[in-house]
């Protein structure tokens, strides 16, 4: 049996798409069905989307304002990550500054990607009702803040990564420093000069030619600017994460709740339905996927910096010397004393449970909106 085609009926139901494009930027009073007009429902919705655009829209002024701060600050956590890798190649535990190259392109095709898509949908979605100029224009100005949005998300995964690497060539290290304790066949590299690529020398010890002990102590001395780097990385990025969590939010809960409506509205044509949803989910796909990456990328750090201390709990057992276990000892008090997180202004910790959370909010308040939805006023 064939499917009958929907007909609109009357002009509001033949520009139900554009009413429908008003609503979901808060233009006008919600209308379901056409003659009913959920008053309740649009002021909610309202104060909803204005807050998710006056969030966008500080956080694009807080990014401007800034820069000149931001580049300073960001200077200086380059110029001490910078010292840290020029100790771990002394070492022989370089980065490969190679695949990190191939992470970034991968990182910035993944945002070049969900950037066309995004604004092409939206442009296939107008196309026929407002000319191309404006509609690439319109979709320009209000798109701006969400794309600036994701751009401060690609470059907070990109240094928390960074960090990532670097915590695991200060285990790799600890391996070596075990296996040397365990098996007694490591050789240790010449570092006579280490001390030559540190302009602050009082945070590093010197190191001494295949002593073990030594390059222990150097490790220590790296775990730790390691996670004061990351705080650092904290509060420059604090304002803008926690903006972005915010706005994603707003966003997430209102489209997903857009979609419901599509949904279940019964008297528009299955392929407009298709279509309609198709744009949605894309765009929740893309939060989605910038809110998850930013705090998988945190918890597998933290993850890394908690795999230091059970290195060194190995390192106590397998050590007799008074000297060096008194060395571990002082490495373990200064990583209880140190822990590592990453968050957002101290509102929130990135991580899974973050993740956990958003998700289960996200639900919440779409069941609390489809009930005032559905309840007559």
């Amino acid at each position: 049996m064939s499917r009958k085609k929907w007909q609109p009926k009357n002009v509001v139901e033949a520009l139900w798409l554009i009413q429908l494009l008003s609503w979901l930027f808060s233009l006008g009073i919600i209308h379901y069905p056409i003659d009913h007009s959920r008053i309740g429902l649009s002021i909610f919705y309202t104060i909803s989307t204005v807050s998710a655009h006056f969030i966008l829209l500080i956080h694009t002024i807080l990014m401007v304002l800034n820069k000149p701060g931001y580049d300073s600050r960001a200077k200086k956590v380059l110029e001490r990550t910078s010292r840290i890798d020029n100790i771990l190649e002394e070492l022989n535990v370089p980065l490969d500054y190679r695949s990190i190259y191939i992470k970034s392109l991968q990182i910035i095709t993944l945002w070049i990607i969900i950037f066309l898509t995004t604004n092409m949908t939206n442009l296939f979605w107008l196309h026929d009702e407002v000319d191309l100029l404006e509609n690439i224009i319109t979709i320009c100005v209000l798109l701006h803040t969400l794309h600036g949005n994701a751009v401060v998300a690609v470059q907070v995964c990109i240094w928390i990564e960074l960090m990532e690497c670097r915590f695991k060539k200060v285990n790799q290290i600890l391996l070596n420093i075990l296996d040397t304790r365990k098996n007694g066949h490591h050789e240790w590299p010449e570092v006579p000069m280490i001390m030559t690529e540190i302009n602050n020398p009082r945070r590093f010890p010197s190191i001494s030619q295949n002593h073990a002990i030594d390059t222990m102590r150097i490790t220590k001395q790296i775990h730790l600017e390691l996670c004061c780097i990351c705080n650092e990385i904290s509060r420059i990025f604090g304002i803008q994460i926690a903006t972005g969590l915010a706005s994603s939010f707003i966003i997430v809960t209102g489209l997903t709740f857009t979609l419901y409506i599509i949904m279940v509205n019964s008297s528009k044509d299955y392929s407009d339905k298709i279509s309609a949803a198709v744009i949605i989910i894309l765009w929740l796909m893309g939060n989605y996927l910038k809110i998850f990456h930013i705090n998988k990328i945190s918890a597998k750090t933290v993850t890394e910096w908690k795999k230091t201390g059970e290195i060194i709990h190995e390192l106590e057992i397998a050590c007799k010397d008074n000297e060096y276990r008194d060395d571990i000892r002082q490495f373990s008090l200064q990583i209880l004393q140190n822990p590592l997180s990453f968050n957002a202004c101290g509102l929130v910790t990135l991580g899974y449970s973050l993740v956990h959370g958003f998700v289960g909010s996200v639900t919440t308040y779409v069941i609390i909106l489809v009930q005032m939805y559905n309840t007559p006023e």
